[in-house]
């Protein structure tokens, strides 16, 4: 959302933002970093970090230096897979909601499985479609997420965030197709024979696009 002035602070304890880090890449963890600046702006906790899985800083490290005896851990993924059900537990300790360090850790579904999230990127595409000179009524939509060969959550996923986006109406048909997994993003593009598609995507790891 827009930013807008800070709002009464409240005794929020911390928020640790996990995401999957670029890993080197050109992205910079630009969308990691925007959504801390702006939780910090509404003053909502007390403290509020970003820990990467495969990047830098690594998000035990960033969770040692917090303060607070409670944490919100955000998954910024787009499934309930193998690194918020496994890996970030594991790499920080937690059993039975408290931490390595006895502090009480909440962990917060991933953002991938938010319910409002086909609206929204329904409209993020409506918009882009528009302002490409497409009717969205006369457009297609191809929804193009990672996937995984090693568990289906990601898939899972996807198709609902696909539903979703069918639910909308606001496209003449949905598709979807994966970069990992069947069916495949390239031969899913082939195989459309209409002249208007808008292309969408969507990571099974985390939000990368």
């Amino acid at each position: 959302r827009p930013d807008s002035p800070p709002g009464q602070a409240t005794s929020g304890g911390a928020l640790l933002i996990a995401a999957h880090g670029d890993c080197g890449g050109e992205g910079g963890d630009v969308l990691a970093n925007e959504l801390a600046r702006r939780v910090r702006l509404s003053r909502c906790y007390d403290e509020v970090a970003v820990g990467f899985m495969r990047g830098t800083p690594p998000i035990e490290d960033v969770a040692l230096h917090l303060t607070r005896g409670r944490i919100r851990i955000y998954p910024l993924f787009m499934s309930d897979g193998y690194y918020a059900q496994e890996a970030i537990p594991q790499r920080l300790g937690i059993e039975h909601g408290v931490d390595a360090m006895g502090r009480t850790i909440t962990v917060d579904t991933p953002l991938g499985l938010n319910p409002g999230l086909p609206g929204l990127l329904g409209s993020a595409v409506a918009q882009a479609a528009s302002s490409a000179g497409l009717e969205t009524s006369q457009a297609n939509l191809l929804l193009v997420a990672h996937g995984s060969r090693n568990s289906g959550k990601s898939a899972e996923a996807a198709a609902s965030i696909h539903d979703g986006l069918a639910a909308t109406g606001l496209f003449a048909t949905t598709r979807l197709a994966f970069l990992e997994q069947e069916p495949l993003f390239p031969q899913a593009l082939k195989a459309w024979t209409t002249s208007h598609c808008v292309s969408t995507g969507s990571s099974g790891a985390s939000p990368q696009a």
